[in-house]
C-alpha cells in the first residue's frame, strides 16, 4: 500500500501560541480540524488551501481568512503562504 486516507489529527500541544497559519489540502481536513477540540483556536488563524472548492467549504464553515493559491497544488499553496507572510508578521 502506498497511499492511505486517514482522518486529520492535531496535537493540542501545538496550539500553545505556536501556530501562525493552517494549511488544508482537502475539504475533509477543514471539516475535521474545525470539528475537533482545537477548532475554536484555529478559526482566528489564516487558512491556506490548494483549491477554490476547498475555500468554499472553509468559508461556508465560517472561516473569514481563507487564501487560495494562484495555481493548484503544493506550489500554489506555498506561494500563497509566502505572499501572505511577506505582508504580515507572524505572531
Amino acid at each position: 500500500v502506498c497511499y492511505a486516507r486517514r482522518p486529520a489529527t492535531l496535537d493540542a500541544g501545538l496550539l500553545a501560541g505556536s501556530l501562525d497559519a493552517v494549511t488544508a489540502t482537502s475539504r475533509e481536513i477543514v471539516e475535521t480540524l474545525l470539528g475537533s477540540g482545537a477548532g475554536a483556536a484555529l478559526r482566528d488563524l489564516p487558512w491556506f488551501v490548494g483549491h477554490t472548492r476547498i475555500a468554499e467549504v472553509a468559508r461556508g464553515l465560517g472561516l473569514g481568512s481563507v487564501h487560495v493559491g494562484a495555481n493548484p497544488g503544493d506550489t500554489g499553496l506555498l506561494a500563497a503562504l509566502e505572499a501572505y507572510f511577506i505582508g504580515h508578521a507572524p505572531s
